[in-house]
C-alpha cells in the first residue's frame, strides 16, 4: 500500500486538512465516487482513519471496528481486486448504480465471483462481512447487493431471501436461521463455523489473530452476556476445546501456504485455544 494511503504521525495534521486525490489508490477513489453518488458524505477506510504507526491509536480504534461496521450506511467490498490499486470495477466499464429494482424472486447469478474473491481470503474482512448491515460487493463485471434480509443482483434485478448458492447467512442476519433470534446455545453454536472460516484466512501480522475477530466477538458478547476467553466462550468451553487441525490443502478456497503462516507463540493465545494454531481448524 502506498504511503499516501496511510495516516501516520507525521501526516496526521496534513490529512486532517485534506487529501491529495491524485496520490490515492484507485480503490479509494472508486469508493469515494460510490459514496458520493449515493449521497453519503463520510467514508471510513482503516488505513486513513487509524494512525498506522501509533500502537495506542491502533488498539483503541480496532476495538471499535465492530461498531463502525454495524452503524455504517453500507460497506463497499472490492471483491476482485488483489490490492488497493485494483479498483472496484476491473473491466473499465462497470460503474456504480444508484438504484436497485426488486422483482419476483428467481435466484441470483454471479455468486461464483464472490466465493472465489481475494477479499474473502483475508482474515480482517470476515467481521466486515458478518457485521455490516448492507454490503455492495463489486465482483468482476458484476455488482451484488447484500443486506440483512435480501441478496440481490442489480445487473438483472433478481433477488432472493435465501442464501447465495451455498453462501450461508451472516451472523447478524434476521432470517429464522440466524442465531441472533435463537437461544444463547444456538448463538454460540454458530461460533464454531465462524472460527472454521476465519482460521483458513490469511493474516499479514500473526499477532492480529485474535484482534481481527475482536469486533465480532464483542458484539456476540453483548448479545449473549457470555464471557469471551481467548477465542472461546466460558459457558461453552468444553465444546470450544474440541477443535482440531485441518491440514492445508492447496488449490481450494480454504487453502493456505504453510510457509506464510508464522509459528504459534505464547503471546498470540493460550495453547488450548484454536487461535494459537497457525493452521485452519475444524470442529
Amino acid at each position: 500500500m502506498p504511503e499516501a494511503a496511510k495516516t501516520k504521525r507525521n501526516t496526521l495534521k496534513r490529512h486532517k486538512q485534506g487529501l491529495i486525490m491524485e496520490s490515492l489508490p484507485k480503490t479509494f477513489l472508486h469508493a469515494f465516487q460510490v459514496a458520493s453518488q449515493f449521497g453519503v458524505r463520510y467514508i471510513w477506510i482503516d488505513s486513513l482513519c487509524i494512525i498506522q504507526d501509533c500502537k495506542e491509536d491502533w488498539e483503541g480504534e480496532s476495538a471499535k471496528m465492530g461498531r463502525v461496521y454495524l452503524n455504517a450506511v453500507f460497506t463497499i467490498a472490492a471483491e476482485s481486486a488483489t490490492d488497493c490499486q485494483g479498483g472496484l470495477w476491473l473491466d473499465g466499464n462497470q460503474k456504480p448504480q444508484d438504484r436497485v429494482n426488486h422483482v419476483a424472486p428467481h435466484g441470483t447469478t454471479g455468486v461464483e465471483n464472490l466465493i472465489i474473491s481475494p477479499l474473502q481470503k483475508r482474515a480482517w474482512t470476515l467481521q466486515e462481512r458478518e457485521l455490516s448491515p448492507k454490503i455492495l460487493h463489486f465482483t468482476y463485471g458484476k455488482i451484488l447487493w447484500q443486506c440483512k434480509r435480501v441478496r440481490i443482483d442489480p445487473g438483472n434485478g433478481s433477488y432472493n431471501q435465501g442464501d447465495w448458492n451455498g453462501c450461508r447467512y451472516r451472523a447478524f442476519d434476521k432470517p429464522s436461521t440466524s442465531w441472533k433470534y435463537g437461544t444463547v446455545a444456538d448463538r454460540l453454536g454458530v461460533w464454531s463455523k465462524i472460527v472454521e472460516d476465519y482460521s483458513s484466512r490469511s493474516l499479514t501480522v500473526w499477532s492480529d489473530r485474535l484482534p481481527a475477530l475482536s469486533g465480532l466477538a464483542k458484539e456476540l458478547e453483548l448479545l449473549t452476556k457470555c464471557e469471551y476467553v481467548a477465542g472461546l466462550w466460558r459457558t461453552d468451553i468444553l465444546m470450544g476445546l474440541l477443535w482440531e487441525v485441518q491440514l492445508p490443502i492447496k488449490d481450494t478456497f480454504d487453502a493456505i501456504e504453510v510457509d506464510n503462516r508464522e509459528s504459534s507463540s505464547p503471546e498470540t493465545a493460550p495453547s488450548w485455544s484454536w487461535a494459537s494454531c497457525p493452521y485452519p481448524v475444524t470442529y
